[in-house]
């Protein structure tokens, strides 16, 4: 198995082995109820809005990751706990078709992943 293939499947089974921790008990109530939409993202609905984080703690830090681990985009809440994301990476280009991470901890250092989908 090659070192590519091992990383991922090493990421997608700590998504999956953590997450449930995470939501149910590590996360203080301001990250608990985060939202991330329109979630999936389509081309022929949506095409005029942003993905919208929100319910964050204010500047809390987002990170948006492919599913290979690679970091696609940092971004940090408003005064307000929003986030506006145009979909693009830190280059400014956009992100292609595809499910993404996205991790954000709270002033405690706890985090909290889930997964959004692009659809072009």
């Amino acid at each position: 198995m090659n070192a590519y293939r091992t990383k991922l499947m090493l990421l997608a089974l700590t998504v999956a082995l953590t997450a449930p921790v995470f939501a149910a008990a590590l996360i203080s109530t301001p990250v608990e109820t985060m939202r991330v939409y329109p979630n999936p993202w389509r081309s022929d609905r949506h095409a005029h809005f942003m993905v919208t984080f929100d319910g964050l703690p204010a500047q809390a830090p987002v990170r948006v990751f492919t599913l290979s681990g690679h970091q696609v985009r940092a971004l940090t809440s408003d005064s307000n706990g929003k986030i506006f994301w145009d979909r693009t990476n830190d280059s400014g280009d956009l992100v292609a078709s595809g499910v993404y991470l996205y991790s954000v901890s709270d002033s405690q250092g706890q985090t909290s992943i889930g997964k959004l989908a692009i659809i072009r």
